[in-house]
């Protein structure tokens, strides 16, 4: 009995491995974004309590939330050509491409001035303004990302939606039709903005070496967010809740009533900072032989040989991009005039949602 514990322990740690190494997202993988979406229901529940309606919304709706955050990784990545042209920048921003000085005063409100910006920086034609391969051209965001501008997009749909039920409340106009409609509009924004904030708390979706080949650590990427995530103990979302609720990891990212922009650039810049403690952890505890530029990608340990020592970044990461994504969402409700929801009851779970075209470009 003994030993055939053991063979199903193995082949369940290969098929781990097997998931991991296969995977095709970039951001986390499912068991990242699911994790950042299930903390931030939790925080609202903890924050508003649970006699309030969107608390009993979300709680309602968690599973529908989580899967929809993993939306644009797996249901728009495998979409038409033109989709995936126009979703691939919407998960990352590329901070060396905008300041050598990474701070928030620094970063631009909006897509025109963040053009101008690296428009500037490439006409210098100096190493310390890094210009994007091909330099600067009208579709240089497609480089440089646009994901502060995607938080802000979805967040705006999520507090129109909470607006629309208000107002027809107060006109004394609202159907039970009008209301699960614009309710079901709100989850869909609340679940697709969780993915981007969750981007955004990843220290390799705001450099321009996201995979670490400059720094002979190439195909980092994937293996800090896919398999060194999933080789973590199944306890992640509870370690991750422990996190927010104890530790209150975002302080400095809430200190004012910012808008959604302000605050997503906030968490690139945090985000931005953790990059060298992310690559010396690597480089200590996974790296047995560097990568070499296009030729190969450094030799890692098992995942699960170095997992416990990427813990502690892994849920700092996580519990920021939960507690930041509860804000948001409470946020919208309030700003959206903050309608009452208790009544809302649905089956709703759209599986596959047309992609959300950005309407910032």
């Amino acid at each position: 009995m003994k030993i055939y514990h053991i063979k199903i322990y193995n082949i369940l740690i290969l098929f781990a491995l097997m998931l991991g190494l296969s995977h095709k997202a970039f951001s986390w993988a499912e068991t990242g974004h699911d994790a950042v979406t299930q903390v931030a229901v939790r925080k609202v529940l903890a924050e508003l309590g649970n006699d309030n309606g969107l608390a009993k919304v979300f709680l309602q709706k968690q599973h529908l939330l989580s899967h929809l955050s993993n939306v644009p990784d797996i249901v728009w990545k495998e979409s038409a050509g033109s989709v995936v042209e126009k979703n691939n920048p919407t998960h990352f921003v590329f901070l060396d491409y905008l300041t050598t000085e990474p701070v928030l005063a620094l970063m631009p409100e909006t897509i025109e001035q963040a053009k101008e910006i690296v428009r500037k920086n490439c006409s210098m034609n100096l190493p310390q303004y890094p210009c994007p391969e091909g330099g600067f051209d009208q579709n240089v965001m497609s480089k440089v990302g646009t994901a502060p501008w995607r938080v802000q997009q979805l967040y705006n749909v999520m507090k129109g939606s909470f607006k629309a039920i208000s107002d027809l409340a107060a006109s004394q106009q609202l159907t039970k039709e009008l209301f699960e409609k614009h309710v079901n509009e709100a989850l869909v924004a609340a679940g697709l903005m969780s993915h981007f904030v969750g981007d955004l708390g990843q220290p390799l979706h705001v450099t321009k070496d996201k995979s670490g080949w400059d720094k002979g650590q190439g195909g980092i990427h994937l293996y800090f967010e896919v398999d060194v995530v999933d080789a973590l103990p199944p306890t992640l979302i509870m370690d991750t809740l422990s996190e927010v609720l104890s530790n209150q990891p975002s302080p400095n990212l809430l200190k004012d009533e910012s808008d959604p922009l302000t605050l997503s650039w906030r968490l690139a810049l945090n985000s931005f900072h953790e990059i060298p403690h992310l690559l010396e952890l690597d480089k200590e505890y996974a790296v047995e032989i560097p990568s070499v530029i296009n030729v190969s990608p450094a030799k890692r340990k098992n995942p699960f040989e170095v997992a416990f020592y990427f813990k502690k970044i892994i849920v700092e990461r996580l519990a920021l991009s939960s507690d930041l994504l509860a804000y948001l969402w409470t946020k919208a409700w309030k700003d959206g005039g903050a309608p009452a929801l208790d009544s809302y009851k649905s089956y709703f779970y759209p599986v596959a949602p047309d992609f959300v075209e950005p309407d910032y470009l």
